[in-house]
C-alpha cells in the first residue's frame, strides 16, 4: 500500500533528522546554535507563488506539492518547536501551521 510506504518513508526521515538533532543539541560547541530545517515547494520554472496577470497579489489556491510533500511538511512540523514563514504567506495564505496531516497519517496506519 502506498500509504504505508510513504507513512515508513516518513518516519525514517524523521528518525534521522531527529538522531542528528539530538547529537548536534548534545555537543557542547553547537549547544547555543538554533537546530533548523528548511523546507519550501517550487514550481518547475523555480517559482515559490504564482501571480496572476490582472492581479498584483500572488495566487494562494495553487497547489505545488503531493499528498505526500504535504504529509513530510507536517511530519517536520510535528519535530521541531517553531515554524517561520513570511508575511506576505501569512496575509495570502492563512496558513494553520499545523501537523493535523501527519497525526491522521500515524494513527490511520498504526490501526493497520
Amino acid at each position: 500500500d502506498d500509504d504505508v510506504t510513504t507513512t515508513e518513508s516518513i518516519q525514517y526521515i524523521l528518525s534521522k533528522i531527529s538522531s542528528w538533532k539530538q547529537q548536534k543539541l548534545s555537543s557542547t560547541s553547537s549547544s547555543t546554535l538554533p537546530f533548523v530545517t528548511v523546507t519550501y515547494a517550487q514550481s518547475l520554472d523555480g517559482m515559490i507563488a504564482v501571480k496572476k496577470e490582472h492581479q498584483k497579489t500572488s495566487s494562494s489556491n495553487l497547489a505545488l506539492s503531493s499528498t505526500q510533500s504535504f504529509q513530510m511538511t507536517h511530519a517536520l512540523r510535528s519535530i521541531h518547536d517553531a515554524v517561520l514563514i513570511g508575511g506576505r504567506t501569512l496575509l495570502t495564505d492563512n496558513p494553520r501551521l499545523n501537523n493535523r496531516l501527519w497525526k491522521k497519517t500515524k494513527t490511520s496506519s498504526s490501526g493497520q
